[in-house]
């Protein structure tokens, strides 16, 4: 992402637990001495754009099937 000329500052990391629907916002990418001295996401309003990110990709990966592919068989 860096070599594609994105600022560190804009880059954070987090996954999303499909069974707990739950996005956990902690990776080593967001631990920043200057910005962030945690490795979980401190700022509220990064979480809120992180959190609409991911919701937004996962709305677009359901309407196009993508999603189904992470399904476990007995939730086809």
């Amino acid at each position: 992402m860096l070599e594609d000329r994105s600022k560190q500052s804009d880059i954070w990391a987090a996954s999303f637990r499909p069974d707990t629907q739950q996005i956990i916002y902690e990776s080593m990418v967001n631990l920043r001495p200057r910005q962030n001295r945690s490795m979980e996401i401190i700022d509220v309003k990064i979480r809120e754009q992180v959190a609409a990110i991911i919701m937004e990709f996962l709305t677009r990966s359901c309407q196009t099937g993508v999603g189904q592919l992470l399904l476990p068989d007995a939730q086809k």
